[in-house]
C-alpha cells in the first residue's frame, strides 16, 4: 500500500515538474514573440497581454477543443486571471493603438466563435440582451479603432500580418449580431424595419461600409502580399474574401433600406450600394459553382440574396425572375451602373 502511494506520489511529482518546466518554456517563447522586439511604447502592456495568454491558452483548449461555453463558470479559474492580465495589458496601451483590436479578437471574440461553432446571428437568444449589446458596442469600437489608426508594431507578424482578416471578421460578426433580437436571427421582418428606420444604425453602416472599403484600398496599395493572401479566392467559401463580400451585401442592403424608406435616396451618388450588391451576387455564384454547397445552405442564400436585394426598376423589371425584398422598397435609376 505505502509503494502504490509512494508511487503515485513520485509520478505526481514528475507530472507536475513537466507542467512547470513546459510552462516556464511556453512564457518564454511568448515572451520572446511579443514582448523582446515590442516597440518601446507597448513593452509594458505586453509584459501583461503575456501573462494573459499563459491562462487563455489552457482556457482556448476547454472552450475550442472540450466544446465548454466560453462563459462557462467552470473556466473561471482560467477566465479570472486571464481577464485581469489582459485588461491590465490593455489599459496600458496607447488610446489609439489599433493592436488593441488585435488582443480584443483573441481573447474576446475567438472564444466565442468557437462557442458558437462560427455561426454569427443569434447572440441575444443564447447570451441575453444586457450582455450582447456590451459586447457589439465593444465590437464596433474595435472596427472604428482599425478603421481609424494603425497598429504600430510592423514586426511581430502574429500581429500585423492578421489585421485584414481580424477586420474582415469582426465587420461580420457586427452586421450578424447588431440586431439583439431576442428570440430569432439576422433575417427577421422586425430587423429589417429596425435598419430602415434606425438613424444610429444607418449611420454605423456608412461608416463601415466606407472604412472597409478605404482599409482594403490602403491594404492593396501598401501590403500587398498580406491583401493577396486574405482576398484570395481560392480559399473557399469559409473564408475573409467571401466574408467581405457578404459584409458589403448587407451593409449596401440596409444603407438602401434606409435611404428609400426615408425619401433620401439619390440615383447619382447611391447607385453604388446597389453595385455593391450586385458584384456580391456574382461572387456567391461564382464560389457555389466553385465550392459547391448542400441544396439546404443553396436555399439559404438564395432567400437572404431575395430577402435583402434591391431591384432597380429600369433594368430588374426586363428579368425573368422577379425581385422583391421583403419590405418590398426599389429604385428607379436611368444612369448606368458604374463599378465602383
Amino acid at each position: 500500500m505505502n509503494l502504490n502511494k509512494k508511487k503515485i506520489q513520485r509520478l505526481l511529482s514528475i507530472f507536475l515538474g513537466l507542467f512547470i518546466i513546459a510552462n516556464i518554456l511556453l512564457y518564454a517563447i511568448e515572451y520572446k514573440r511579443y514582448v523582446s522586439s515590442a516597440p518601446l511604447q507597448l513593452k509594458e502592456a505586453r509584459k501583461d497581454i503575456v501573462n494573459a495568454i499563459m491562462f487563455h491558452i489552457y482556457y482556448t483548449f476547454f472552450v475550442k477543443i472540450m466544446r465548454i461555453d466560453f462563459l462557462n463558470p467552470i473556466l473561471n479559474p482560467l477566465k479570472i486571471p486571464r481577464d485581469y492580465f489582459y485588461n491590465k495589458g490593455i489599459n496600458k496601451l496607447p488610446e489609439h493603438e489599433a493592436e488593441r483590436a488585435i488582443w480584443f479578437d483573441m481573447f474576446e471574440v475567438v472564444p466565442y466563435n468557437s462557442s458558437v461553432k462560427g455561426k454569427y446571428g443569434s447572440m441575444a437568444r443564447r447570451y441575453g440582451q444586457e450582455f450582447s449589446k456590451d459586447f457589439i458596442n465593444k465590437v464596433y469600437e474595435n472596427i472604428k479603432l482599425l478603421s481609424l489608426y494603425k497598429v504600430s508594431d510592423k514586426n511581430t507578424p502574429d500581429i500585423s500580418e492578421d489585421v485584414l482578416e481580424i477586420y474582415i471578421d469582426l465587420i461580420n460578426f457586427y452586421i450578424y449580431d447588431f440586431h439583439l433580437h431576442p428570440k430569432g436571427t439576422l433575417l427577421q421582418i422586425e430587423n429589417m424595419h429596425k435598419v430602415s428606420t434606425d438613424s444610429k444604425q444607418y449611420e454605423r453602416f456608412l461608416n463601415i461600409y466606407k472604412w472597409e472599403y478605404d482599409l482594403l484600398t490602403y491594404y492593396r496599395s501598401h501590403d500587398a502580399r498580406q491583401f493577396k493572401r486574405v482576398m484570395n479566392k481560392s480559399r473557399g467559401w469559409y473564408s475573409a474574401y467571401k466574408n467581405y463580400f457578404d459584409n458589403r451585401y448587407i451593409i449596401s442592403s440596409f444603407i438602401l433600406f434606409y435611404k428609400i424608406k426615408n425619401d433620401t435616396f439619390n440615383c447619382e451618388p447611391d447607385i453604388k450600394y446597389q453595385v455593391s450588391q450586385r458584384q456580391s451576387i456574382q461572387v456567391y455564384q461564382s464560389l457555389l459553382k466553385a465550392y459547391p454547397k448542400t441544396s439546404k445552405l443553396r436555399k439559404t442564400i438564395s432567400r437572404q440574396i431575395f430577402y435583402l436585394f434591391v431591384p432597380n426598376e429600369n433594368y430588374d423589371s426586363k428579368q425573368k425572375t422577379k425581385i422583391k425584398n421583403v419590405l418590398d422598397l426599389k429604385i428607379n435609376c436611368k444612369q448606368k451602373e458604374k463599378e465602383i
